[in-house]
């Protein structure tokens, strides 16, 4: 017997929009098509949606502002420097 799927169309969560949901399952769980405000489109699932607040343009601005590049090259100058007290 099919479970019911709970509909979240149209509920934010943070930056996210659920706009419908698709054919595709994770692990048997629905797979939801979300706009972020930014205006990018990404794909979660209801237990990812629920610790999820963008499409990753939130940190990607959060690193921004406080002088961090967004790769792993930009987080090791940054321990690097933190490490000589500059």
């Amino acid at each position: 017997m099919a479970q019911a799927i709970n509909n979240i169309i149209g509920k934010k969560f943070g930056r996210l929009t659920v706009i419908s949901y698709t054919d595709r399952r994770v692990s048997r769980a629905v797979v939801w098509k979300c706009k972020c405000e930014c205006g990018n489109i990404t794909y979660m699932t209801h237990r990812c949606l629920k610790g999820s607040v963008s499409c990753g343009c939130y940190q990607k601005e959060n690193c921004s502002k406080v002088g961090l590049i967004y790769n792993s090259a930009g987080r090791e100058a940054y321990k690097n420097k933190l490490n000589k007290g500059n």
